[in-house]
């Protein structure tokens, strides 16, 4: 992945092996470093950071929960594209980018991928498969999909939720006191104005059209 604007990006590598595994794998299995712009694959339940992720023998059946952090304090274009395919069973073969937020396929062995983003980690943001159907998630991967950034925050809190609508966001402090609730018409993205709120750590409560979820954040 690389940002249009300031040419900084980062890459992740999938391997298939048959003395691997789709759990994590020591010694084959690496994690993420932190930097400006970074793409990382998870396990297949979205947990886990890998710059580098050794899965079983190929399948063209199996499908790769993809990450994408950025530190650029703005929303600006992003491109993912291929760098490299290598080995017997993977050169015929077509790679699909699934992106998660907008439901859109693309054919990645065909060029580069583009889309725009805000500062912010946003894991389970794609699923690179090998067969172009696409499979809509399902609640509990939808409820993952939602997003609150940037954390820590200063003055205002996005929280996007790309397939499910918001209809209710509640913050509590740490002693699980209410400080502020807010009511929606089922919209995908909503702003909070935390700049009144007291630096420490709160929960949020994000109630969607088919259930809840929450986050904590850090007001600064």
């Amino acid at each position: 992945v690389i940002d249009t604007e300031y040419q900084t990006g980062g890459t992740a590598l999938i391997g298939f092996t048959e003395n691997t595994t789709s759990g994590l794998d020591n010694g084959y299995d690496s994690r993420r470093l932190a930097k400006i712009v970074s793409i990382y694959s998870h396990l297949e339940d979205g947990s886990q950071e890998l710059a580098i992720q050794a899965r079983e023998a190929y399948d063209p059946s199996i499908k790769i929960p993809v990450g994408f952090s950025t530190l650029l304090d703005a929303n600006i274009s992003y491109k993912i594209s291929i760098d490299k395919i290598e080995g017997a069973n993977l050169e015929e073969t077509t790679v699909y980018l699934f992106d998660n937020y907008t439901q859109e396929i693309h054919n990645l062995s065909n060029g580069a991928y583009a889309f725009t983003s805000d500062k912010g980690t946003f894991h389970n943001r794609f699923t690179i498969q090998f067969e172009e159907e696409v499979v809509l998630a399902n609640n509990d991967l939808a409820l993952e999909l939602v997003q609150v950034f940037p954390n820590p925050v200063r003055d205002v809190l996005k929280i996007v939720s790309p397939q499910l609508g918001i209809q209710e966001i509640t913050l509590y402090d740490v002693q699980g006191r209410k400080v502020n609730g807010y009511r929606y018409d089922a919209l995908n993205q909503v702003q909070i104005n935390t700049s009144s709120l007291s630096a420490s750590i709160y929960f949020v409560d994000i109630i969607t059209s088919e259930g809840k979820v929450t986050k904590q954040i850090v007001k600064n």
